[in-house]
């Protein structure tokens, strides 16, 4: 499974016991530019899906994902 920025900054401040000022802002840098590529990734896909299948049918799915994901 992939990891989330969040995930990924939550183990580098795990493994470095003594992180300094500037290592923690590199890690947050670091955590911005994954959370940044996933972001990025996901609106790509749902273009990619919009063109293929149609706006009205990708806006439809994307309510029903959302919907399934809160029943959790």
């Amino acid at each position: 499974m992939k990891q989330t920025a969040v995930q990924w900054l939550v183990e580098q401040l795990e493994n470095h016991n003594g992180v300094t000022r500037a290592g923690f802002e590199k890690c947050i840098q670091k955590a911005i530019a994954i959370e940044t590529k996933n972001k990025l990734e996901r609106q790509l896909f749902i273009g990619k899906v919009s063109e293929i299948i149609g706006f009205k049918k990708t806006v439809e799915l994307l309510k029903e994902a959302k919907q399934a994901i809160e029943e959790i």
